[in-house]
């Protein structure tokens, strides 16, 4: 495998990155994305404030994907009876440091943080999260996990898992395998890995890795990738897409070069310019997550560690355990109405 390195590496996003329960009550309607510097600024000023603390989450980048992940938050935060803050980060690792290092100064003002890490080792981040656990912050990694010491618990996709159910989908699509390329912010990235991994295991050795493109969170890098691409592996029938923007890009590329019928594209999360992709069959499959109970469930469980609520807590995290696994779905253009329904329900504009 290659890696095509195309300058500096920056921090990944992730996408990425589906629930083992429904909220118990609908969410409100869609708030504005909060801004990348927001602030002490509540989601629902109306939630009550115990102690005048509210739960601090922390995005690895900017994406749509947060957009969901905002809307659980605000569902958490009518349940758990909390304010929260979603700060948008800017994709660096240096950037999440600086702002779990405000949360440190005004430690006073929080009941605990939830954080998509960037990348799982990283020594600065992993040395300030363990000083807001030292200060008796709960701290609990949502989408992308890091060391464990490093944190109470993670909220997230097991995307080995993933990976391997949209091997299996590729292998159905793709019975007699294909030569692949694969399209990524941050290949080094756990999910990233894991996704990539997990997929070859699914799709099977019928299905050979020609090339990983990085991209390093860069839009107009991540459409050029797969214009190179298919421009230099010409005999490859598979385009894969592993983080959020990922497949969009993939999809618009294919279709433009009036590649369809010779090229299949899938990939991982549904941003809303991949819903249209999905419906017309461009993108033959996505696995997609859950970010909004990403957001729901993390707010609900720093709530309770934060009260000492084990019976809220158990509810959520089971006793022993320091993950919440939330499973994944397979996304077609035959199960897409009843997806687009589920997420029209919930006032989403993607997942």
């Amino acid at each position: 495998m290659t890696i095509r390195r195309l300058g500096a590496l920056l921090p990944w996003l992730l996408l990425a990155g589906c629930a083992r329960q429904e909220a118990t009550a609908p969410p409100p309607p869609t708030a504005p994305p909060p801004k990348a510097d927001s602030g002490l600024t509540p989601l629902n000023p109306l939630a009550s404030k115990p102690g005048g603390k509210a739960v601090l989450l922390i995005s690895n980048a900017t994406s749509p994907f947060w957009d969901s992940v905002n809307v659980g938050v605000q569902a958490g935060v009518r349940e758990a009876g909390v304010e929260a803050n979603l700060q948008l980060n800017d994709g660096t690792v240096e950037g999440q440091i600086r702002k779990v290092e405000e949360a440190l100064a005004k430690k006073d003002q929080y009941l605990g943080v939830a954080i998509s890490a960037i990348r799982p080792d990283a020594e600065g981040l992993l040395a300030a999260l363990r000083k807001l656990k030292e200060a008796g912050l709960p701290v609990v990694t949502v989408d992308s996990d890091c060391k464990a010491d490093a944190r109470v618990a993670f909220i997230g996709t097991n995307n080995l898992a993933a990976g391997q159910a949209l091997g299996k989908q590729a292998a159905e699509l793709l019975p007699g395998g294909a030569k692949l390329c694969v399209f990524v912010g941050e290949p080094s990235a756990q999910n990233a890995k894991d996704r990539i991994d997990g997929f070859m295991q699914g799709a099977g050795g019928k299905f050979t890795k020609l090339e990983v493109y990085q991209d390093e969170v860069k839009p107009d890098r991540a459409r050029s990738n797969v214009e190179t691409a298919i421009t230099s592996h010409g005999d490859a029938g598979l385009l894969l897409g592993i983080w959020s923007y990922n497949g969009p890009n993939i999809g618009e590329v294919v279709k433009k070069a009036g590649k369809l019928d010779k090229i299949k594209v899938i990939c991982f999360d549904a941003e809303p310019n991949l819903l249209p992709l999905i419906a017309d069959g461009t993108v033959s499959a996505t696995c997609v997550q859950n970010p909004y109970e990403f957001g729901r469930l993390s707010v609900k469980l720093i709530a309770a560690l934060a009260r000492k609520d084990t019976a809220a807590r158990d509810a959520i995290l089971p006793p022993g355990k320091d993950v919440v696994d939330v499973p994944v779905r397979i996304i077609t253009k035959e199960t897409y109405t009843a997806f687009k329904a589920d997420l029209d329900k919930k006032g989403l504009k993607g997942s």
